[in-house]
């Protein structure tokens, strides 16, 4: 006998999950179970849910081998829940109602228990259809209304109709997906985790899953990253953060290791982790940093230039801070002129290139790059001497101009290597004196010089 839906039910009261005793009855014995189960028929049929719950508990309590009495109290218990969901389902409020959705809970747990329970008593094809298509009326409908919620952004009460759900069938896997993706939703990453790991124990092969679980522990760490960035905490206090956001960044690259996203972000972690602890703990500082920049040469690896320019670039500079920091200097000078290849106007790799030109012994061309630093800087630059002023920085000259009034060395070298790309005036103060400096730079001929009054004050190439 197939059931047929009725969506409109009464809103009253069960003691969930207890047999509610019915008036005149003393005992389980002394019921008569077909006349429960022919009165628990009649109230549903009628719309009264309670007392159609009442009725079939009794007659199941009195006669657990009937596989259809169970799967009817099965159905009442759902209809009787549905009912009292209606509210929530209006306004999205969980919290105000939550007394309902606990009992909804349990009620859709105990259906749930007792399809199961039905199937077992009677394996008939008649009750295994019976089942089967009266609990995926319930699942459907639940699901179908946490779609509909999540739509409308009440990802709470979307997240109870998605358990509800799992509770009356627990075999589709569908209820955990949307499940997990309202509950990140609502923060509740780690309550979200949880249920991808309970469906990936149902279904470990889903892909969908998978990727959630691999996508979840990403965010996880990236919020970890973020909160070591933002706190004063300690190092002793951030070490272990670091290490968890580590793992969970090294568990989706597990999963897929060709994953470019991933090797740039645990980069990023790693930097912010290894400048934390610099200060308590420098050896492991740069052990860090080290790792960091193998991160992003793996990123670059994956995604070359010819694929996708800016995101190679951006590896590229992570990777030049993290071997500097390593103390990898030889390798940094290396790609700091690749860099330049890409952006030979960019003030901060400038100001790089002449920290690795220092260490590396080569201080006149240190302090050249310097120079050219400070000029195409967009920022004004702080002193290096006692007057307590920064610097200006430094203005851009049409070429044409600058080609039209060059003077000397300058005339000399535009004369060779043709105009330069960029010009840039600076005003340089030295003590009590103030140079107007001009930084020439011929990026196509990986050359910077830096003149004063048309002579050659230095130059840099890459």
């Amino acid at each position: 006998m197939k059931f047929g839906f009725i969506s409109a039910v009464l809103g009253l009261e069960i003691a969930t999950g207890i047999l509610v005793a019915v008036p005149g009855f003393v005992s389980a014995q002394e019921v008569n179970c077909a006349n429960q189960f022919r009165s628990g028929k009649l109230y549903f049929d009628e719309r009264v849910y309670r007392k159609a719950v009442d009725h079939f508990a009794l007659s199941v309590k009195a006669c657990p081998d009937k596989g259809e009495y169970r799967a009817r109290y099965a159905m009442a218990l759902g209809q009787l829940g549905e009912e009292k969901l209606k509210v929530v389902e209006a306004t999205g409020d969980v919290a105000g109602n939550q007394a309902d959705v606990d009992s909804v809970l349990q009620m859709y747990n105990l259906a749930g228990s007792e399809f199961d329970a039905s199937l077992k008593t009677d394996a008939s094809k008649k009750n295994v259809k019976f089942v089967g298509e009266n609990r995926q009326h319930f699942w459907v409908a639940r699901y179908n209304e946490g779609i509909k919620l999540s739509k409308e952004e009440k990802h709470g009460a979307a997240s109870m109709e998605f358990d509800l759900a799992r509770r009356i069938n627990p075999a589709e896997i569908k209820a955990y997906r949307q499940g997990a993706v309202s509950l990140i939703k609502e923060n509740k990453t780690a309550e979200a985790t949880k249920l991808i790991d309970e469906g990936l124990a149902i279904a470990p092969n889903d892909t969908t899953l998978k990727r959630m679980k691999d996508a979840l522990g990403a965010s996880e760490a990236g919020d970890i990253i973020k909160q070591i960035e933002n706190g004063s905490m300690a190092s002793e206090q951030a070490g272990p953060l670091c290490s968890e956001a580590d793992s969970l960044f090294t568990a989706k690259i597990a999963a897929n290791p060709k994953d470019a996203d991933t090797y740039f972000k645990r980069g990023l972690g790693r930097l912010t982790c290894a400048a934390v602890i610099a200060s308590t703990d420098s050896a492991h500082s740069v052990a860090i940093y080290s790792k960091a920049a193998e991160d992003f040469q793996k990123a670059r690896e994956l995604v070359p230039a010819s694929t996708d320019t800016s995101f190679y670039q951006n590896a590229l500079y992570n990777e030049i801070q993290a071997s500097m920091n390593a103390g990898d200097i030889g390798k940094s000078v290396d790609m700091i002129q690749e860099y330049m290849d890409f952006d030979c106007e960019d003030s901060g790799m400038w100001k790089s290139y002449a920290q690795a030109l220092y260490l590396k012994g080569e201080q006149q061309k240190s302090l050249v790059a310097l120079i050219i630093s400070n000029a195409v800087s967009k920022d004004a630059v702080p002193p290096i001497d006692a007057l307590d002023v920064p610097y200006p920085r430094g203005s851009e000259v049409p070429v044409l101009d600058a080609a039209k009034n060059a003077q000397e060395d300058a005339k000399k070298a535009q004369g060779e290597r043709g105009d330069p790309t960029h010009v840039y005036a600076y005003t340089q103060v030295m003590g009590e004196t103030t140079k107007q400096i001009q930084v020439w730079l011929w990026c196509n001929k990986k050359k910077a010089n830096v003149y004063y009054l048309g002579k050659d004050n230095g130059e840099v190439d890459w």
